[in-house]
């Protein structure tokens, strides 16, 4: 599941990838979008979270959704995190990593 991120464009926090898993909008409508935490953890919105993505023209099933938790991630400056250690590389760790301010008893 790796580069699965959004197609040839990073857009802090979500890194470059190849475009795929994206996610279909009628599984996006089974959430309860405002008060189901599992849908902002398992699904990146382009424009529910207000992401200059300007790639979708490139995307072959562009939906305007995709899946997160194997997402690449990326610093502030679209830069990708390092590709050689998959924790900090994708978002599944990103709520929980050091480097983000949590220790390991969860805090």
């Amino acid at each position: 599941m790796i580069m699965t991120g959004m197609r040839e464009q990073s857009v802090y926090p979500y890194g470059f990838g190849w475009g795929g898993c994206t996610v279909d909008p009628k599984l996006v409508a089974l959430f309860d979008q405002t008060n189901d935490s599992r849908y902002f953890a398992s699904i990146t919105s382009i424009a529910g979270e207000n992401l200059a993505f300007s790639k979708a023209a490139a995307n072959r099933e562009y939906t305007g959704y995709y899946m997160k938790k194997y997402s690449p991630i990326c610093d502030v400056n679209n830069n990708p995190l390092p590709v050689n250690n998959y924790q900090v590389a994708q978002s599944q760790g990103l709520f929980r990593h050091p480097i983000f301010g949590c220790t390991a008893d969860g805090g």
